[in-house]
């Protein structure tokens, strides 16, 4: 009688564990969960997002370099209300980044290194705002909102 307890403890325990990695797996499959823990940038299931495209570069064993991810969108005020967004076409914006005078040239030459296909790469005519931050270590990312429902974000590491 006490194996059959041990027996159905063990099977127990095995089976919440299984669950648990089942849940962390599904989780962490979901890039908008490492966007939020490395940025501290949250984009809303409210937004009913859907990613549609991603590269990266994997630079070194640090996993330093550029990583590019695409999603479309439906609810456009949950998306308005989720940071605060610059106008790309102002003259007054001009983003500092580490090796480029302005962010639409760091943002060329990102996605140029990546070869991002020509479908998924953002046009910069419909670009309609964007939202850029820069962390102590040099890591830039910038996320882009198009006009046609589409959020194009762009993370540089070093």
């Amino acid at each position: 009688m006490k194996k059959k307890i041990i027996w159905i403890i063990i099977w127990v325990i095995l089976l919440v564990l299984i669950l648990l990695w089942f849940f962390a797996y599904k989780s962490m499959n979901d890039y908008t969960n490492i966007i939020k823990l490395n940025w501290w940038i949250e984009i809303p299931k409210e937004a009913k997002y859907h990613e549609i495209y991603s590269k990266d570069s994997w630079g070194s064993f640090h996993w330093d370099g550029i990583r590019y991810h695409v999603y479309t969108y439906e609810n456009e005020d949950v998306v308005e209300s989720m940071l605060k967004w610059l106008k790309p076409h102002s003259e007054t914006v001009v983003v500092p980044t580490v090796f480029y005078d302005s962010y639409m040239e760091a943002i060329i030459n990102w996605l140029n290194e990546l070869e991002i296909d020509d479908e998924y790469s953002p046009s910069i005519t419909d670009f309609e705002s964007f939202y850029y931050e820069k962390q102590e270590d040099n890591s830039e990312i910038v996320i882009i909102k198009s006009e046609k429902k589409i959020l194009y974000v762009i993370e540089s590491f070093l």
